[in-house]
């Protein structure tokens, strides 16, 4: 069942390819919320996240043509590699890619150990920034400053990186050499989505 959030977002995109621009009340009738301030909420939210644009006036929304996430560095699917956040751009994604909120970024992944996953050498991960995930997704996790992207399993005594790809061996990590060594573990983030771009 969809949300508010996305029931007035794609009222948004059929009015534009008709290129209309509606009001605030005529959302509110569109996806039956009787309180405009609910609607001027949801609009805020995803201005924030970059989805539509508003000059403030009245039929002033514009939906964006797609949505731009920053490309902030790379990700090994392999062994860990130095992890340097920079600056390499910009991907341009349809509003419906994934469904995903929060801070979302992509990182370029280098290396095939998680190609059963269908995650490949060149791809870009899309990943939303959070320090936990639960058992079993995949995340990019960071060790001592080394960033890897597997999947993430754990419980009191150790923590396991586990690959997709038979030719490559998970990382365990035990708990108690964490702490004896005072090693940094820490998750940059979950995977939401993986672009890939054909030459």
């Amino acid at each position: 069942m969809k949300n508010k959030k996305q029931e007035i977002l794609d009222y948004l995109i059929s009015q534009a390819s008709s290129g209309n621009t509606p009001s605030i009340r005529e959302i509110c009738e569109a996806v039956k919320l009787s309180s405009p301030a609910t609607v001027h909420k949801h609009l805020r939210d995803m201005e924030m996240e970059g989805i539509i644009s508003t000059t403030g006036k009245s039929r002033g929304i514009k939906v964006k043509k797609g949505l731009w996430i920053n490309i902030v560095g790379t990700i090994a699917a392999g062994r860990p590699i130095e992890v340097e956040e920079k600056d390499m751009g910009e991907l341009e994604l349809p509003h419906r890619a994934f469904a995903a909120s929060g801070e979302i970024v992509a990182l370029k992944v280098e290396g095939n150990s998680m190609v059963d996953a269908h995650i490949c050498n060149g791809d870009y991960a899309i990943i939303r920034k959070q320090t936990i995930v639960e058992n079993g997704e995949i995340a990019a996790v960071t060790i001592d400053d080394e960033g890897t992207l597997k999947r993430f399993v754990s419980d009191k005594n150790w923590i396991k990186l586990e690959p997709e790809n038979d030719h490559f061996k998970p990382i365990f990590l035990s708990r108690e050499a964490i702490d004896r060594k005072g090693n940094q573990i820490n998750v940059f983030g979950k995977l939401v989505g993986i672009v890939r771009k054909y030459r």
